[in-house]
């Protein structure tokens, strides 16, 4: 019996938050503290060979705040996802397998 392959992409406890404060100025003048909005809290999910995984949420939800940290274009503030470089090579090496 063979192992179970590992997932092509794990992603775990992934978290953003964006701070949405206002200018330091006015914030300092109107006696205000920063303010921060918790866009993805602890995502985690796993895609296997072959599988496709569906992020379906309401407008909002933080769906393309995960797909950017996914891939790299966003860092998390909390959680671990996979290194974008490593996740495109082993794309081509499963394309170039295939052909």
């Amino acid at each position: 019996m063979t192992a179970p392959a590992p997932p092509l992409v794990e992603v775990e406890g992934l978290t953003r938050v964006f701070d949405v404060s206002r200018p330091w100025l006015e914030r300092t003048l109107a006696r205000e503290g920063r303010r921060q909005l918790t866009a993805v809290n602890r995502v985690s999910f796993s895609i296997g060979r072959g599988e496709t995984l569906a992020l379906v949420g309401e407008s909002g939800s933080g769906k393309s705040t995960v797909a950017r940290m996914t891939v790299g274009l966003l860092q998390p503030t909390a959680g671990s996802g996979p290194d974008a470089l490593l996740l495109l090579l082993a794309l081509r090496l499963e394309q170039c397998r295939a052909e």
